[in-house]
């Protein structure tokens, strides 16, 4: 090949350094960005050295998976709280926690997915939460005095100089930087106040607050089925407990013969937390009694105010919550396993009785109280189904369809089981059949659920005989 043949070659390797720097340089003009600019300048001009070394052999650090997600995860979960703290209450702030959810439950099916790694999960992630994201900034903003709306304004003319590095080539490597994440960050964060990369799955009061979900539940009972793994959450994945193996021999005998207590919601809970049924009559008891524990759930998610303001939600609520149990889990919060009692998880992570996954809610509900509590579990699943129910399913008009009041139903199990951006799927002819499969089965388990089909509850739970 002639040194002729070779510089087209050479002028396009170079082309996106060049674009990336009149970026820059366009961006320092805006008033206000000129040190951000700078800073991200500098990190453009790293990432670009850094595929250099890599073409030239030489071995760096690629981050990994887990930690790409966490940090991904934390920088949204950071700038969607501040922005839902200057949004107005009700749908804008709404739509803040959809793509907060709806990008948390792809990462989650991007880390089910081996052949992913790490840079490409980050370039997938920024791309599709900045085009969801962008726009709800852009309205916040317009409801903010001018010095608080011009942060706004940096932080998303700064974030699309990076977009524009990633379509060039360059985000891959620039974008899974903590220090270019922390410093996109600060420019609406500023610098005070916590790293925004800080990954913490206790309970976030404030977050909580912010989107409408009130004070955060009581703190669990932890089942003593999992003895003291119920208090280090994931502990049960990785030794066993001779204590529960124990306590799960004796109780399902003692519970056979015991009275319901479903009038007492702390007592039912106490005694279905040490309860795994594993013959057919204690199945047959077993189960009333979680519908018992679900039914004293729902009223106190629903008092008399919420019905009277939302007689429509009301009217399909208390079916929805137990058919979804009944989908979700079979009414199972624990399962014995090799090493003993374990609650019931899927193989993205979802847990207990509703199926919940703490990676996708995190900062909302304990992830010991998800594992090892069925009235926890049971009482942050209703909560949830009654927040898509609420919040998306009705302002969508998805009664308005043809079927009705029903596909209110349908529309929060839906979102229930696949994230806001899958409300209305079970009315689209496109839906994959796997997932029409799933909501065809939702349906006629939420059917009988509202038939009263006692006898269908208890085919789907296994048995020893």
């Amino acid at each position: 090949m002639t040194k002729d043949q070779r510089r087209p070659a050479r002028r396009h390797r170079l082309a996106p350094a060049c674009l990336v720097a009149a970026l820059i340089a366009g961006l320092a003009l805006v008033p206000g960005l000129q040190a951000s600019a700078a800073d991200l300048s500098d990190l453009v001009r790293q990432a670009l050295e850094e595929r250099r070394a890599r073409r030239e052999g030489d071995a760096l650090p690629r981050p990994g998976r887990e930690e790409v997600a966490r940090n991904w995860d934390a920088f949204l979960t950071a700038i969607i709280k501040r922005a839902g703290r200057d949004a107005p209450p009700g749908r804008l702030r709404d739509q803040l926690l959809g793509v907060l959810i709806e990008e948390r439950h792809r990462i989650v099916a991007m880390l089910t997915d081996a052949t992913v790694d790490g840079p490409e999960l980050m370039s997938s992630m920024f791309e599709s939460s900045w085009e969801q994201l962008a726009p709800l900034l852009q309205e916040v903003a317009a409801q903010l005095p001018h010095d608080t709306a011009r942060r706004y304004g940096q932080f998303l003319e700064a974030g699309e100089l990076m977009r524009a590095a990633e379509r060039l080539g360059v985000a891959r490597d620039l974008a899974t930087s903590p220090e270019s994440l922390r410093k996109l960050a600060a420019v609406l964060l500023g610098d005070e106040g916590e790293d925004p990369l800080h990954y913490d799955t206790a309970v976030d009061p404030e977050l909580r607050r912010i989107f409408g979900f009130g004070d955060p539940i009581p703190p669990p009972m932890t089942s003593p089925l999992l003895g003291p793994l119920g208090r280090d959450p994931g502990a049960w994945r990785r030794t066993s407990s001779p204590l529960a193996a124990l306590i799960d021999w004796l109780v399902p005998a003692a519970h056979a013969s015991s009275q319901p207590a479903s009038g007492d919601r702390s007592r039912l809970v106490a005694r279905l937390n040490t309860w795994i049924p594993g013959k057919k009559q204690e199945v047959r008891e077993y189960v009333p009694l979680v519908h018992d524990l679900l039914r004293l759930t729902v009223d106190d998610a629903i008092g008399p105010a919420l019905v009277e303001a939302n007689a429509l939600a009301a009217q399909v609520y208390p079916d929805l919550v137990i058919a979804t149990a009944w989908q979700e889990s079979c009414w199972r919060q624990f399962v014995r396993g090799e090493d003993g009692v374990q609650p019931l998880v899927s193989p993205a992570g979802s847990v207990g009785l509703m199926q919940i996954n703490g990676r996708v809610w995190r900062g909302l509900y304990d992830p010991a109280g998800l594992e090892g509590d069925i009235g926890y579990n049971g009482r942050a699943g209703a909560e949830i189904l009654w927040h898509y129910l609420e919040d998306f399913a009705l302002p969508a008009g998805e009664h308005l369809n043809e079927g009705g009041a029903d596909n209110l139903a349908r529309a929060t199990y839906a979102a229930y089981n696949g994230g806001p951006g899958h409300l209305s799927r079970y009315r689209k002819p496109k839906t994959s059949p796997h997932l029409q499969t799933i909501d065809r089965e939702f349906w006629r388990k939420y059917e009988a659920v509202r038939a009263g089909e006692q006898a269908r509850m208890f085919s789907c739970y296994p048995t020893e005989r």
